[in-house]
């Protein structure tokens, strides 16, 4: 027993199962947010259009004044790199169930390579992408400005 919770074993780990009480007036609001139609027929594709789009749009508002062609360049071959890096784990790790998607509310991109079908949706290329180009303008905004020369 740790602080009054029973121990089970995970590997060579003990880890302690911890019960978390949620205040009702939490439970009701996560209850009626599930009721909510908008919730119940979300997709992948809706998710970035309401949740990342609008933060996207608010960094390139924000930035505007300070955006040039070299960074635009920048945020390019990074966003190519993240893909080259991220795209072979998360396929690795959907082929071998580690994690995966309702392929009902995602666009699945097939890759045959090697006698593996290699699924991911295509909304997930797209998140890579969309955060790489949110995470360099957070940097942006936060970077002190440059000095005007003579």
């Amino acid at each position: 027993m740790v602080n009054g919770f029973p121990l089970r074993r995970c590997g060579a780990f003990r880890v302690a199962r911890v019960r978390r009480r949620i205040p009702s007036g939490n439970l009701r609001l996560a209850t009626s947010l599930r009721s909510v139609a908008l919730f119940k027929m979300m997709t992948y594709f809706t998710f970035h259009l309401f949740f990342n789009l609008p933060a996207l749009l608010l960094l390139l508002w924000l930035t505007r004044k300070r955006l040039c062609k070299a960074h635009w360049i920048c945020i390019g071959v990074v966003g190519v790199i993240v893909m080259l890096a991220a795209s072979p784990w998360d396929n690795w790790a959907v082929h071998k169930g580690i994690w995966g998607f309702d392929w009902e509310r995602a666009t699945a991109i097939v890759i045959p390579w090697r006698g593996v079908d290699w699924k991911l949706p295509a909304e997930e290329y797209a998140f890579f992408l969309i955060e790489t180009v949110f995470v360099s303008l957070v940097a942006l905004l936060f970077l002190p400005k440059p000095e005007k020369r003579p």
